[in-house]
């Protein structure tokens, strides 16, 4: 979504609303979709072009993935930008 938005030719930025590990409870509505897994690193944010939201975004990762180079994602702040430029394969059939 990052590089579509990209390409109304407006600065294309990220707000970063909740970053956090959670545990299971708190998930639900969800709990059926995700590995049974004690706390997962959950993180919400605004995908906003030209200073508007256009796109709320929401990442549920199980804890026990986070590990090796992946880990350093749960350390992101909101000035990395979204999760999709570093975790997503550099490829224009997606775009």
């Amino acid at each position: 979504m990052t590089k579509r938005f990209e390409q109304y030719g407006k600065p294309v930025s990220v707000t970063l609303l909740n970053e956090e590990f959670i545990r299971r409870d708190a998930l639900a509505d969800e709990q059926h979709l995700l590995a049974d897994e004690p706390r997962y690193w959950l993180r919400e944010i605004l995908l906003c072009v030209g200073g508007e939201p256009w796109l709320a975004g929401r990442t549920v990762v199980p804890e026990s993935t986070l590990c090796g180079p992946s880990w350093r994602c749960s350390n992101w702040a909101d000035a990395v930008g979204p999760l999709s430029v570093y975790v997503l394969p550099v490829n224009p059939r997606f775009y």
